[in-house]
């Protein structure tokens, strides 16, 4: 009896267990959501052109920004923060190609939270080239948004980025463009979203922008089908940095009028494209040293990237000397740029100034006769076109011309017939339009610039190593009135 006794509890307990494992194994999976937390007047007589020449007149206005031996020295950016380890690797002159491919959108197998809602959550973002490396100065850059939809429903998001530079002035919460992005149920994917070179402000203020090197920061705004628009200002990866290169950003001013009279219908873009490419060389006085088919770009070792702005004028009725045709010229960019004072110069060991939205330098293309006008050592000339010579090549000259003082070099008088000093006279320009730079303009640039211009090893150019903010001190002035070009 007791044996039995046992053996009746022992089964009981069998199969109260058996009845415990079958429940538990019933039992409904729960989907487990986890979230992510310039310039001292050297200047150049003229003849009746009217450019009053004025020497050492100064812009009093040219403001100091901070020097990158500065920003090295401090290891901090200009609102103080710290500067990424990877400020200073090296950069090339190459730019990047292509496009990122986008992820599709991978299917979350758990559970949504709300089978029947579009809910959007935004996990990080990671700003690359299209190499999928640190973006350098010119490249392609891509915001790449990491985002989830934990909703069951499909839909589409607007997503607006802002974005913020720490190293220029007036250049906070620009907004850029809205895009759509589609998300599936339950749906998390990666989009790439486009920076261009050049933008401008969406938010209303229409002020315009370069997306030069420094560091930056990026907050959103989302809206969509069932979720209220809102701002997100602290995703995780929204610090990042475009770092240095050889492009040099330039904007340029100009009117139709320029090109009727020099009979050009390429448009404006494709003849800055041709000017700045166009074949070149270096001579000693003798011979031809090097050449370079690709022009003055090629011999300094840079990559001019071009943004126009259509409607440029000067006007004879307010001061048409030297000093205020050029003044002229920062004044327009104030306007069309939206800058809080004129376009600021800098000194010969700088391009880029912090108050300039991100652009290096400026031409104003005018078709006024006084032939051209430029800050030796500084970012800003007016080239206009000769009455008595409206030929492509000559117009195209005075705008090297005008380049290479700004680069530092003067006129290279009384040598004759090089680009500093009456190009136009020199056999190899007769024959094939050549530009001819003597040596002792090239010495001169590399002279007065030697912080920011290095010699290639193995090329024989010249090479920008790096923009840095600089200082405008006793800015000097070139006039080119047809003596010298």
């Amino acid at each position: 009896m007791a044996t039995l006794q046992k053996s009746t509890a022992r089964l009981t307990s069998l199969l109260l267990f058996a009845s415990v494992v079958a429940c538990n194994d019933a039992a409904p999976t729960r989907a487990v959501i986890s979230k992510s937390s310039s310039s001292k007047p050297s200047v150049s007589d003229g003849d009746a052109t009217g450019v009053k020449t004025e020497p050492e007149d100064t812009l009093g206005d040219k403001g100091s920004g901070n020097s990158d031996d500065d920003e090295d020295k401090a290891n901090e950016t200009d609102n103080g923060g710290t500067k990424p380890k990877d400020m200073d690797k090296p950069t090339t002159d190459k730019p990047s190609t292509g496009t990122p491919k986008p992820d599709v959108g991978t299917p979350d197998t758990s559970m949504p939270m709300n089978p029947e809602k579009f809910d959007v959550s935004l996990v990080s973002v990671d700003v690359k080239n299209d190499k999928n490396g640190i973006p350098l100065k010119g490249d392609n850059v891509f915001i790449n948004l990491s985002l989830k939809n934990v909703g069951g429903k499909a839909g589409t998001l607007k997503v607006t980025p802002y974005l913020t530079s720490k190293r220029f002035t007036d250049f906070t919460n620009v907004k850029l463009p809205t895009v759509d992005i589609a998300l599936k149920g339950a749906e998390a994917k990666v989009a790439p979203i486009k920076i261009e070179n050049f933008f401008q402000d969406l938010g209303g203020s229409k002020k315009e922008y370069a997306l030069n090197r420094g560091e930056y920061s990026l907050a959103f705004e989302i809206e969509g089908e069932g979720i209220a628009k809102k701002r997100i200002a602290d995703l995780k990866g929204k610090d990042f940095l475009i770092d240095k290169s050889n492009v040099v950003f330039t904007a340029v001013y100009w009117h139709q009028s320029y090109f009727d009279k020099v009979k050009y219908t390429g448009g404006v873009q494709k003849w800055m494209e041709e000017t700045f490419s166009r074949k070149g060389e270096i001579n000693d006085g003798n011979r031809t040293t090097k050449s370079f088919a690709k022009g003055f770009d090629e011999m300094m070792g840079i990559r001019t990237v071009f943004k126009t702005f259509e409607g440029f004028r000067l006007d004879r009725n307010k001061d048409f000397s030297g000093v205020g045709i050029l003044n002229q010229v920062e004044d327009y960019s104030k306007e069309r740029l939206g800058l809080k004072d004129r376009f600021k110069g800098t000194d010969c060991n700088s391009f880029t100034h912090k108050d300039n939205h991100g652009f290096d330098m400026q031409i104003g293309l005018s078709n006024d006769g006084f032939g051209g006008l430029a800050w030796v050592c500084g970012n800003t000339q007016a080239s206009g076109i000769f009455d008595a010579d409206t030929s492509k090549g000559r117009a195209q000259m005075i705008l090297i011309h005008e380049t290479g003082h700004n680069f530092g070099a003067p006129h290279c008088d009384p040598i004759q017939g090089f680009i500093m000093c009456s190009g136009e006279k020199h056999a190899n320009y007769l024959r094939d339009g050549s530009f001819v730079w003597h040596q002792v303009s090239i010495d001169a640039m590399k002279k007065r610039e030697a912080d920011r211009i290095n010699l290639v090893g193995g090329v024989g150019g010249l090479s920008l190593a790096a923009m840095p903010d600089g200082n405008a001190a006793n800015e000097e002035i070139a006039v080119c009135n047809g003596e010298h070009m």
